[in-house]
């Protein structure tokens, strides 16, 4: 039996289904808000360490059957996010929600912590972390600060003409301010726009230089096996800076890329001291001719490589799974 822990959004682990149900294999989707609002139900006892969900479908399935855990996605309360915030956006009482959920979830890895995982999301490292890892593999990363002080931006940077980003030390998520969503995209900003605020403290920020690119790359990786994807996002005035800032009258040409054999061998040592089995790899290949590594999404969207690509990732990592309940088994 696979658990899979993700959301009622992910549209990626609806094509994995899919391929699962071909193969024939037992699975049990386990939808985050679905456990928190008691359509799926959930019992785990402290006297005997035994416990199982019931679907709302009444289908039921014990801890022990389960012999594989698929971690995709699993730790947005959307519907919270919207009741709440339309309540109250400054009430505390979203705060406590996901305060609770994430101690149900660690508790869920801890009693499921022996079981055959693909990815475990204990196991991540910080995105700082993987960039200090990248370059001690010899990737090329940007220049890349952590401070609170405008003056060392300023003293770090002043020969910059390329133009600064900024984005989030940790997860990315959209954040709701006076009814508005916003998402966090990458900022670009010049030195005249530090030299301009009027304070010299902040709190603590990633500021990076902006590479010029010729294009972006997004890389997702099953196993030992890269699926490399370029994305021309200069193409476009709104997606060169992001390309998640996408125009839907003119999206990105997307096309399958071949990596140099030594770009791969490195990001292959790299997979290999994360110890995670899938996710995908952001590059950018620079106006001067480098591979510039940015960062690894474990749980990153793969639809978006796999339509324009024509590669089977859906498949693939459905066969991956099924590799994992066959081991598991032997």
């Amino acid at each position: 039996m696979i658990l899979i822990l993700s959301n009622s959004h992910d549209v990626d682990t609806n094509g994995v289904i899919d391929w699962l149900n071909y193969y024939k294999l037992q699975y049990f989707r386990l939808n985050d808000q679905e456990l928190f609002i008691g359509k799926t139900k959930f019992y785990y006892s402290l006297d005997d360490n035994t416990g199982y969900f019931i679907s709302a479908e009444q289908k039921k399935i014990t801890l022990n059957e389960i012999k594989v855990v698929w971690f995709r996605k699993f730790g947005f309360l959307h519907e919270h996010d919207i009741v709440f915030n339309n309540l109250d956006p400054s009430s505390n009482l979203l705060k406590y929600c996901y305060s609770e959920f994430n101690m149900l979830r660690k508790l869920l890895f801890k009693i499921l912590e022996n079981k055959e995982w693909f990815y475990y999301k204990g196991l991540k490292p910080t995105k700082i972390e993987v960039l200090i890892l990248a370059k001690k593999i010899g990737l090329n990363i940007p220049k890349t600060i952590i401070t609170n002080k405008k003056d060392y931006i300023t003293n770090e940077f002043r020969f910059n003409k390329t133009g600064l980003i900024t984005k989030p030390m940790g997860e990315g998520k959209q954040i709701n301010f006076k009814n508005t969503n916003t998402p966090l995209l990458t900022t670009m900003f010049y030195i005249k726009d530090i030299n301009s605020l009027n304070l010299n403290v902040f709190c603590p920020s990633k500021i990076q230089e902006n590479i010029q690119k010729l294009y972006e790359l997004r890389i997702f990786f099953v196993g030992k096996k890269l699926y490399p994807m370029a994305i021309f996002s200069q193409q476009n005035s709104s997606s060169k800076v992001d390309s998640r800032n996408i125009n839907n009258k003119k999206p990105s040409r997307r096309v399958p890329y071949k990596l140099s054999k030594k770009i791969i061998l490195k990001l292959k040592s790299l997979i290999s001291n994360l110890d995670i089995d899938s996710g995908s790899i952001d590059m950018i290949k620079s106006s001067t001719g480098e591979y510039v590594f940015l960062e690894v999404n474990p749980t990153g969207q793969f639809g978006m490589t796999s339509v324009p690509c024509n590669y089977p990732l859906h498949k693939k990592v459905a066969l991956h799974l099924k590799k994992k309940v066959k081991h598991e088994y032997n």
